[in-house]
């Protein structure tokens, strides 16, 4: 997480692997492979060559294709297909159980991010509630990223006079 040069590193070692592979197992772990690679392209700043790689998925509703292209989506502001990608990431992903699990923390910050983006902020702000009581219930640990989402949302909530999230954002900081 956040090791970019290491991600880097491993996904070229991938890059070596993966055209050797059994036609087979190569089939069943492509769609993964392409929306890894998205995913990295995007932490590395290379949006237009992510975009460029997620289209060579075979099955865009596959999970993490669909969260790569959702990321892709609120980059280039597109914010009402990128709550509609979202929502069907979400529906896979409650097939699994609940929705209140860590690994879904960033989803679901992205999740608000694309309502606020559309104005929703209602929506918005309890989508970061969410997020705010993954990290709480789960412990996560309050790092840096965190903090910076944290004081991105702040001035959010003081510009909409939602002081009540506001004094909770603060105290969180």
């Amino acid at each position: 997480i956040r090791e970019l040069t290491e991600a880097s590193y491993h996904l070229k070692e991938a890059d070596s692997i993966f055209p050797n592979l059994w036609s087979r197992t190569r089939a069943m772990w492509h769609d993964h492979y392409i929306a890894t690679r998205t995913s990295l392209m995007i932490a590395l700043g290379n949006f237009v060559d992510a975009g460029r790689e997620i289209v060579r998925a075979k099955n865009p509703e596959y999970p993490t294709c669909l969260l790569a292209n959702a990321m892709l989506l609120l980059l280039g502001q597109d914010f009402n297909q990128g709550e509609q990608v979202l929502r069907k990431y979400f529906k896979q992903q409650r097939i699994m159980g609940t929705l209140h699990r860590p690994e879904l923390l960033q989803p679901t910050l992205h999740f608000a991010e694309s309502l606020f983006g559309q104005a929703k902020h209602d929506d918005a702000f309890a989508s970061l509630q969410e997020a705010r009581a993954i990290v709480a219930d789960f412990a996560l640990p309050a790092d840096a990223a965190w903090r910076k989402t944290l004081e991105t949302w702040l001035p959010r909530a003081r510009e909409l006079g939602k002081a009540d999230v506001a004094a909770a954002l603060e105290a969180e900081l």
